[in-house]
């Protein structure tokens, strides 16, 4: 599927238009009023730093999903691909050795 993807006014959008990502298309979201400003998955008050923690920790998708309801499966899809994205970028940061 070839999504492409945008950050803008601390948003990460999705130019793909489906009915399962919010009608802005917006993925992540920041918002001073939302948990602090702390990014949350759009259109909920979900952390996409627990999205994070759960992966690393070694959890599944669906027990996230199964803990943070609000957060729809073709959102938490679209987040994966947008991060492997970034991490596949030629354009994006680069870790670099000491």
């Amino acid at each position: 599927m070839g999504l492409k993807f945008h950050l803008q006014h601390s948003l990460i959008y999705t130019e793909l238009m489906s009915a399962n990502v919010p009608a802005n298309n917006a993925i992540v979201s920041q918002d001073p009023d939302i948990l602090g400003g702390v990014a949350v998955f759009a259109g909920t008050r979900v952390p996409f730093g627990t999205f994070i923690e759960y992966l690393e920790g070694g959890d599944s998708l669906d027990t996230f999903l199964a803990d943070f309801p609000s957060v729809r499966r073709e959102l938490a899809i679209a987040a994966l691909e947008w991060l492997r994205q970034l991490a596949t970028s030629d354009k994006g940061p680069r870790a670099s050795a000491a």
